[in-house]
């Protein structure tokens, strides 16, 4: 298993447009969990993302105190999302929020971070 990790966790300046182009290219979810952030109150959200059902996740993306979760999933396992729309919305000067992300075909997800990791794990993560 190999990690390639997008480095501009928390750079003010991240290509969106290219977190949301790997985000795509992944539409089934494995697995998304909601942990408690080590740092201070709050949680990240973690989902797991795979091209097909059934394959192990291939991307993971870890979003950074997250708020304004929205989930709506049916009935059990693999999870298809719509397509994930990520956007800057720094200028908009919420606190503690710099990106927003939300399924705009499907409805199935939705919510706002103060940062988006996207890290493309070549070979899988392991179950």
């Amino acid at each position: 298993m190999t990690r390639v990790r997008d480095d501009r966790w928390n750079d003010p300046d991240v290509n969106v447009q290219e977190q949301q182009r790997l985000l795509n290219s992944v539409p089934w979810a494995n697995r998304i969990e909601l942990r408690p952030n080590d740092d201070s109150p709050g949680h990240d959200l973690v989902m797991f993302l795979a091209s097909e059902p059934e394959r192990p996740a291939s991307v993971v993306c870890t979003a950074q105190f997250v708020q304004g979760l929205t989930i709506k999933m049916e009935g059990q396992g693999y999870q298809q999302l719509g397509w994930l729309r990520v956007e800057d919305v720094s200028d908009r000067q919420w606190d503690r929020v710099r990106v927003r992300v939300e399924d705009i075909e499907e409805g199935r997800l939705a919510f706002n971070c103060l940062a988006l990791g996207v890290e493309q794990i070549v070979g899988g993560v392991p179950e």
